[in-house]
């Protein structure tokens, strides 16, 4: 077996990004206790679907895609059942490298309403399509494509930066700062213990072999074709036998041979 496959392994190698996995799927669904429930299902999820994204990306690449997708998923899904409160808020970004453009960036969007700061957050950190923030922030394609660039324009325009140079510059201090965001430890961050624990029971659930009820079937139906099959042998053994009117009479002596071969007395 693969160690990769070895559940202990999987969950160390979780451990590295788990904040952010969480962090992320709690930016997607607006609320911790879903975002929990999200993360503890795409954890499980990914590891037990490895092999259909092992050799095509990376560890990382494939749980966050896990990740958007159960979070996406179930967010549609509690939406359908009725309303829930939106917790989410911004983490504090740990300001790192460029400090002091970075820190004058992290003031200009802490001024920003908590719907830009989610749609920033989903954008460079989460990586999420137009589209898909649209889904989560219940707007059109056009409303999100229109509210990233007016944030663009106008941190720009305060950091005084200017052409594409400074509008990828720009980018790369957003993605930088908001994934340092999404990487802060914090109190809402579930406990890895009881997440883990939930992992391991929940794999040996869904490996354990189970009887199926097609299994049951088809062990019956084979159980019934022997007994027919032992039926039909014995039916034929039966109508082969000879019956006593056609069996070959027992030949007896003759009464007139017998008196002719007697001695007398």
């Amino acid at each position: 077996m693969d160690h990769r496959d070895d559940p202990a392994v999987y969950l160390e190698r979780v451990g590295s990004i788990y904040v952010s996995l969480f962090r992320m799927a709690h930016a997607i669904t607006g609320n911790r206790e879903i975002a929990a429930y999200v993360f503890r299902s795409a954890i499980v999820e990914a590891y037990l679907r490895r092999k259909e994204w092992q050799g095509r990306m990376s560890f990382q690449d494939g749980l966050e895609r896990t990740v958007r997708g159960v979070a996406l998923a179930e967010l549609k899904r509690i939406r359908a059942a009725g309303r829930f409160e939106v917790d989410w808020i911004l983490p504090e970004p740990v300001v790192q490298g460029a400090a002091a453009t970075r820190q004058a960036l992290l003031e200009l969007l802490e001024k920003e309403s908590e719907v830009i700061q989610r749609i920033a957050m989903l954008y460079y950190a989460c990586q999420l399509s137009h589209r898909q923030i649209a889904q989560v922030m219940q707007l059109h394609t056009a409303e999100v494509s229109g509210k990233l660039h007016r944030l663009s324009s106008r941190l720009l325009r305060a950091l005084k930066l200017g052409g594409q140079r400074g509008m990828r510059s720009l980018e790369d201090h957003l993605e930088a700062l908001l994934l340092s965001a999404l990487n802060r430890e914090g109190e809402e961050v579930p406990e890895p213990g009881v997440v883990f624990r939930s992992f391991e029971r929940d794999v040996m659930g869904a490996t354990r072999p189970r009887t199926s009820l097609s299994r049951v079937i088809v062990t019956l139906l084979k159980l019934l074709g022997a007994l027919v099959l032992a039926a039909l042998i014995w039916l034929l053994a039966v109508l082969l036998e000879p019956s006593p009117e056609t069996a070959a009479p027992h030949s007896s002596p003759d009464p007139k041979v017998q008196s002719i071969t007697e001695v007398p007395p």
